[in-house]
């Protein structure tokens, strides 16, 4: 069974990538990986936490940025696994993937000003340096429509991405 990890942050770009997956793997064929890395908090909010309360607040965060695609997914018929991590996002990832033994990485991107590509990049780069396994970046991805009672529909056509680029260290 192949097994692919799926970055996700809550973005449209993230669900995109998630709904590339879904329409293009068979439900059942794929361990699928809903990963989301929440950055830690500052130290000078996080002093006036407690430890207790500022994981609590990563995982509401982390469950929040997971939960559209993970709907996504399983509307598709798949069964993700879910994991929240905090820390640098390309390193965590990367530790994250390595751990899992996941065969490809699959992150959505696009619609990113000049500060967003370069952030971006150095995300990717971290990424592609420390991770074993190649990494696809869903560029050009349109965010899946929502009804107009903000429902999900019911399927995810392949159509609604226009490209995707496989990076390969």
């Amino acid at each position: 069974m192949r097994k692919i990890l799926i970055a996700v942050d809550g973005s449209p770009q993230s669900d995109a990538a998630a709904a590339h997956i879904a329409a293009g793997t068979a439900p059942g064929a794929s361990e699928l990986h809903l990963v989301n890395v929440q950055r830690p908090l500052d130290a000078y909010v996080a002093r006036f936490l407690h430890g207790s309360d500022r994981r609590d607040f990563h995982r509401e965060q982390g469950q929040r940025a997971v939960a559209r695609a993970e709907h996504i997914l399983k509307r598709g018929g798949h069964r993700p696994l879910t994991h929240i991590y905090v820390g640098e996002p390309g390193t965590t990832l990367a530790r994250a993937a390595n751990a899992l033994g996941v065969e490809e990485i699959v992150v959505g991107a696009d619609g990113l000003g000049p500060l967003g590509r370069f952030m971006f990049r150095n995300f990717l780069s971290r990424l592609m340096q420390r991770a074993e396994a190649p990494v696809m970046v869903i560029k050009h991805a349109k965010p899946v429509p929502q009804t107009e009672s903000g429902a999900w529909p019911q399927t995810y056509p392949a159509a609604a991405m226009d490209e995707s680029l496989a990076l390969r260290r």
